[in-house]
């Protein structure tokens, strides 16, 4: 699970946005709410503030020149 989410644990919800103030105010109001649902356990709020954060692309040609495999 953690591979898919960048989260250890079963489950996990992942805010998006630009603004870390409003991601935090909507975290803690998605964590109040899902600490309310029965079953749940250990429902934790993950801060990402003051982290870094790189996203990027792969070329799939210059991938393919390291014989790496891509999904299609």
């Amino acid at each position: 699970m953690e591979a898919l989410s960048g989260i250890k644990g079963d489950n996990s919800l992942k805010i998006v946005g630009p603004d870390f103030n409003k991601l935090q105010e909507l975290g803690t109001q998605a964590k109040n709410v899902l600490q309310t649902v029965p079953g749940l356990e250990d429902v934790a709020l993950l801060s990402i503030q003051g982290q870094s954060h790189l996203e990027f692309r792969a070329d799939p040609e210059k991938c393919q020149r390291w014989a790496c495999r891509w999904p299609t």
